[in-house]
């Protein structure tokens, strides 16, 4: 009984086997046929990432820019053409390489108007580029572009006394991050930090005016150097816009109260102080003042001089503010007189330094070219100081051309 029940097992396995072999013969092997960009699709899809807060991330289509043996020359290969907006930060990640045989064999980043096409865009072109910036602080551009405004901290790692060898060597193979701030002050604020595999770091900055509210395009272009895009979002701009206030009120202060006939100079040492709406207040260059006497200075008599400043805060023309004083146009002053001795004759000292005078109590009358006298303001005199010697003293007075001296003690 159980020999017939084992055959039954191993005729039914044989049949089993049988169908399993004849349903199979027909099969060809499986394989994936995988689309040569297939990896460049995963990494567009990865850096297709939802809007995170204030944060936009960016699809990075061209993942490897320029060959990777570095042959591409320049301007052989260009990035993906970021747009950023106003008021818009682009944050780019990616990693340097380059020949080492030169400086400029790194990254290079162009920024232009979206005008510019990516496809036929020369960074010569000053018509279409804004400027473009090589990673060994050197670049060029439109008539803003001013090399002067590149700053750097490349060190001299090897104490060689050549920074440009160590740059190289840190660049080959460096994660770069470059921050471009389209700030809508109307300029775009350039922060490149490279960290080498030597863990050394480099920052470079640059700022140059642009629109500031048409948007502005950005690319890294190569040189002998290819790039792996890693990242790509845009942020709020770092950079706060400061809202722009008019002038409201001008102050003069140590305006002369007298000038000779024939001195053209009014203003002397007069400070002219403005405030603006928000209540803040600044003194002013007089070559930023206009001026008017009335009458002219051709004459003697009182004149009133009518000082105007007609900018904004942040210096843009604007409806002007005004105010006067008055000086009187004399003969010229042929001689002085104290009339009244100061206060104070008595002075000590304690070092070498001359000491200040104190015009407290002193009046001192003017006698003109016509025989006229009159009191002339301290305001108007100026007062040498007294040598810090024991004994008797003398500080000089003047007037232009006229002078006086007083007698004082040091003992």
């Amino acid at each position: 009984m159980k020999t017939i029940k084992l055959m039954k097992c191993v005729l039914y396995a044989t049949v089993m086997a049988a169908f399993v072999v004849v349903g199979c013969e027909d099969l060809d092997i499986y394989s994936i046929n995988a689309p040569a960009d297939l990896q460049r699709r995963i990494d567009s899809i990865a850096a297709l990432k939802p809007n995170t807060g204030d944060t936009t991330y960016l699809i990075i289509v061209s993942a490897i820019v320029g060959a990777e043996n570095n042959t591409t020359g320049w301007n052989g290969a260009h990035s993906d053409y970021f747009i950023i907006p106003a008021n818009k930060l682009l944050h780019l990640e990616f990693l340097n390489y380059g020949t080492g045989v030169s400086n400029w064999n790194n990254w290079n980043l162009a920024v232009s108007n979206v005008e510019a096409n990516p496809e036929d865009y020369t960074p010569e072109n000053g018509e279409v580029g804004y400027f473009t910036l090589r990673s060994d602080a050197y670049g060029w551009g439109n008539d803003d572009f001013d090399l002067g405004l590149i700053s750097f901290n490349y060190p001299d790692t090897d104490g060689d006394g050549d920074i440009w060898n160590d740059f190289l060597s840190t660049m080959q193979g460096a994660r770069v991050s470059l921050d471009i701030d389209h700030s809508a002050t109307g300029n775009v604020f350039v922060t490149a930090t490279a960290v080498g595999t030597n863990g050394v770091t480099l920052v470079m900055t640059y700022q140059q005016p642009v629109s500031a509210t048409d948007d502005i395009a950005a690319f890294l272009v190569t040189d002998g150097s290819h790039f792996e895009m890693k990242k790509a979002y845009l942020i709020p701009s770092k950079i706060t816009a400061i809202e722009d206030v008019d002038p409201v009120s001008i102050d003069i202060t140590g305006a002369p109260s007298f000038v000779e006939l024939g001195n053209e100079n009014y203003w002397g040492d007069a400070i002219a102080t403005v405030t603006f709406a928000d209540g803040s207040s600044e003194e002013v260059d007089s070559a930023d003042l206009s001026f008017n006497v009335i009458p002219d200075m051709t004459t003697l008599g009182e004149k009133t001089v009518v000082v105007a400043y007609s900018k904004t805060k942040q210096g843009a023309f604007c409806q002007a503010v005004s105010t006067i004083y008055k000086l009187e146009v004399t003969n010229p002053v042929v001689s002085l007189e104290i009339t009244t001795m100061p206060a104070l004759t008595t002075y000590y000292y304690f070092n070498s330094d001359s000491i200040i005078f104190n015009t407290r109590g002193i009046v001192v009358t003017g006698t003109y070219s016509d025989g006229t006298s009159a009191v002339i303001p301290n305001a108007s005199l100026k007062f040498g100081k007294i040598p810090a010697v024991a004994g008797s003293q003398t500080a000089v007075i003047s007037f232009v051309g006229a002078t006086q001296t007083v007698t004082t003690t040091c003992p």
